[in-house]
């Protein structure tokens, strides 16, 4: 029932005080968890919960007005039963962040902090629990990777020189919300040398665009960049915006028509708009410049984080209620 590390029993008192927390009926089912297709209750996130830690109850993943997962349901099965190392990346915004102390700074990614280990390690936990995704069985991760025990950050709200990812997604800035993304473990991006936003921005889309990530082929997918605060800096300070930073590595983040056929791909491509004779097309690793979802977290220093994602899955976005 766990994930290797000890657990804290779900006693009836821990589980009743957890749910305490929430009005919703302890029997209200907030979607179907695939790949074994069990109802996630409330009482049953409430469960996962305790076990992982958490203080208080974790904000909804599911859809409360359907039986679906917010992530379709077909792709939700993918994620949690696929070879592939995808897992469920949570990044929080807005006043929830400072009230329950997500950490956004230094080794956001890393160890450290209750908040951000219990909630993440809470998805995992119902996604093994309730979702039947356990090693060998409903997971047939071939490798996995270390986000699998927990995935959670928070934004750096007063480090962004633009807007938080939430606000870019339609919400309110003093709005809590939480958006879900289908990750891979997150790729350094070490810039200390480039004297210009430009030129981070050539590094960072260098390190997206490998051929040994599913967004390669399924080229209509999203990506994520969670900035540093002092690249983000950077690259605002040389006049550029959200939407210029996201066309450039629309136009940048591509591989060549070539290097796809010679690792076998082209044929593989989501997007077929491209010509099979040409040679020099270059292929986005994108759908649209707004298929790169940017955030800012992290401490001091010239670094940031490219993540790729499972290449099918679609980001989604919640208010924290």
């Amino acid at each position: 029932m766990g994930d290797g590390l000890p657990i804290v029993p779900p006693t009836r008192a821990r589980v009743e005080a957890m749910l305490a927390a929430t009005a919703r009926d302890p029997g209200d089912v907030l979607g179907l968890f695939p790949p074994a297709f069990n109802d996630a209750t409330v009482a049953a996130i409430a469960v996962n919960a305790v076990m992982a830690g958490c203080r208080r109850s974790i904000s909804r993943w599911c859809s409360p007005r359907s039986r679906r997962c917010s992530i379709r349901p077909s792709i939700c099965t993918e994620i949690n039963a696929t070879t592939h190392p995808v897992c469920p990346l949570l990044i929080v915004s807005g006043p929830v962040v400072a009230r329950i102390g997500l950490n956004h700074g230094y080794n956001v990614f890393g160890q450290g902090w209750r908040a951000n280990a219990t909630i993440g390690r809470a998805v995992r936990l119902a996604m093994v629990n309730v979702g039947g995704g356990r090693p060998g069985e409903g997971d047939r991760a071939t490798h996995g990777h270390p986000g699998k025990y927990s995935y959670c950050i928070a934004e750096d709200a007063a480090g962004n020189p633009w807007s938080p990812l939430s606000v870019q997604r339609g919400f309110d800035p003093g709005q809590s919300v939480v958006t879900m993304f289908g990750a891979d473990a997150p790729h350094e991006v070490n810039d200390h040398t480039s004297g210009s936003g430009r030129g981070v921005l050539d590094v960072t889309a260098s390190v997206f665009a490998t051929l040994g990530n599913n967004n390669a082929y399924f080229n209509g997918g999203e990506m994520l960049l969670v900035m540093g605060p002092e690249h983000a800096h950077r690259i605002a300070r040389d006049g550029w915006t959200l939407d210029r930073v996201r066309e450039y590595l629309f136009k940048t983040c591509r591989l060549s028509s070539a290097s796809l056929k010679a690792a076998g791909k082209f044929d593989k491509l989501t997007s077929k708009a491209f010509d099979a004779d040409d040679d020099e097309a270059m292929v986005p690793m994108m759908g649209a410049p707004e298929d790169m979802l940017i955030a800012v977290a992290g401490g001091a220093g010239q670094h940031s984080m490219a993540i790729h994602s499972f290449g099918m899955t679609r980001a989604v976005s919640r208010p924290i209620e």
